[in-house]
C-alpha cells in the first residue's frame, strides 16, 4: 500500500522529535538525519516506503514552508533542512524544529538561484581530458579561476560550482555526482577554506567515494603557510590524528581576520572546523606532498612536502604515487 506524503511527514516528524532533547555539547550528527537514514528507520518500524518517496515528500514540504517565508508568513514547520549537508556523504540532512529551531528566510537555499558563470579558459579543455573537482569557497572564486586556468594548460578540466551547477540545480546532489565522476578532488587551501564546512564536506565525501584528494595551498598567504608549517603529526598514518599539534597563536590570528569579514555565528565555528581539517590532514595527504600555488615556496620546513601544480597530471594518471618522505614529529 502506498504511504501518503502527509503520513510520511508525520512519521518523520516523530522520528526526529525522538532524537532530543540535546545538551549544548551535542554533536551535529546526533541532531540531524539523512534521507537514507530516515527511510531505513521508517522501514524498520514497519512503514513500507521507498527512498524516492521520502525524498520527494521532504523536498515538497520544504518548498511549501519556503514559499510561506518568502511571502512574509510564519513557516511553522515541524521539519527543516540543515544549512550544510552531511560531511561524509554530502547528502541533505533533516532535523526537528522542536530541537533545531524554525527555518528562516535568509537560510541558504538547497538549489542554485543565480545563473552559472562562463567557464572561461578552463572550459576549453577537450572533453576527453581528465576532470578534477575543484573544492573552494565562494570568497576564493578569483583564485580558483586562476588555478582552473593553470590546470587547463596542463590538460586537466576543473569542475567548479560557479560554472557547473545550472540554475535551479540541487546543490548537494550536483556536488555529490560531480565528485563521483571526477578523476580526483582538488582542495584549494586558503585561510578561509581551511575552516569551511562545505570544503571539509567535499573533501571528506571524496574520501568516501575513494577519489584521490590533492591539496593545493595558497602559498602567497604567509600566515596560512606558517600555520601549516607548524603542524606536527603524532599519528601520520591516520587517517585521523586527534593529537595533531599546531601553533594556536597563528590560528588565533587567522580567526581574528575571519571574524572581521564574516558573521559571528560562522566565526564561532572557525577554530573547531580548522582543527577538524588538521585532524583529517593525514587522510587528505595520504603520504603525498601538497601542491603550491602560484609557486612552490622557496623555504619550507613543514612535516609534509610541497610540489608544483604541474605534477598534478601525473597524480591524475597515477593516483597511487606516494611521497617518499613521511610526516611526523622527530
Amino acid at each position: 500500500m502506498t504511504v501518503s506524503e502527509p503520513e510520511i511527514i508525520a512519521r518523520v516528524t516523530t522520528l526526529l522529535d525522538e532524537l532530543g532533547p540535546f545538551t549544548p555539547q551535542a554533536l551535529r550528527k546526533d541532531k540531524w538525519r539523512t534521507t537514507e537514514q530516515l527511510t531505513y528507520e521508517l522501514r524498520r518500524r514497519g512503514c513500507d516506503v521507498e527512498l524516492d518517496d521520502v525524498d520527494e515528500a521532504l523536498n515538497r514540504y520544504e518548498a511549501a514552508y519556503r514559499e510561506r517565508l518568502e511571502n512574509g508568513q510564519s513557516a511553522e514547520a515541524a521539519i527543516r533542512r540543515a544549512t550544510y549537508p552531511d560531511r561524509t556523504t554530502a547528502l541533505p540532512l533533516w532535523g526537528s524544529t522542536k530541537h533545531n529551531g524554525q527555518p528562516w528566510r535568509e537560510q541558504a537555499a538547497p538549489e542554485r538561484l543565480d545563473e552559472p558563470q562562463a567557464a572561461g579558459r578552463a572550459g576549453q579543455v577537450d572533453e576527453s581530458a581528465p576532470r578534477a573537482f575543484l573544492s573552494h569557497t565562494h570568497t576564493d572564486g578569483v583564485l580558483a579561476a586562476r588555478l582552473a586556468a593553470v590546470l587547463a594548460n596542463e590538460g586537466i578540466g576543473a569542475w567548479t560550482f560557479e560554472s557547473d551547477i545550472e540554475y535551479r540545480g540541487p546543490i548537494a546532489k550536483c556536488v555529490r555526482e560531480a565528485i563521483e565522476k571526477s578523476a580526483c578532488c582538488i582542495g584549494l587551501l586558503t585561510r578561509t577554506s581551511i575552516a569551511s564546512l562545505w570544503v571539509l564536506t567535499e573533501l571528506h565525501t571524496a574520501l568516501q567515494c575513494q577519489k584521490p584528494v590533492v591539496l593545493v595551498i595558497d602559498v602567497a598567504d604567509g600566515l596560512l603557510l606558517d600555520l601549516l608549517g607548524s603542524v606536527c603529526f603524532h599519528n601520520p598514518d591516520g587517517p585521523f590524528d586527534f593529537d595533531v599539534e599546531y601553533d594556536e597563536e597563528i590560528a588565533d590570528k587567522l580567526l581574528a581576520y575571519y571574524r572581521l569579514r564574516d558573521t559571528e555565528s560562522r566565526a564561532s565555528r572557525y577554530a573547531n572546523q580548522l582543527r577538524d581539517f588538521l585532524v583529517t590532514l593525514p587522510a587528505y595527504l595520504a603520504g603525498r606532498p601538497a601542491l603550491g600555488f602560484p609557486y612552490v615556496p622557496p623555504e619550507w620546513s613543514g612535516t609534509f612536502g610541497i610540489e608544483g601544480v604541474e605534477s598534478l597530471l601525473v597524480r591524475v594518471s597515477n593516483p597511487e604515487t606516494k611521497n617518499s618522505g613521511s610526516a611526523g614529529c622527530m
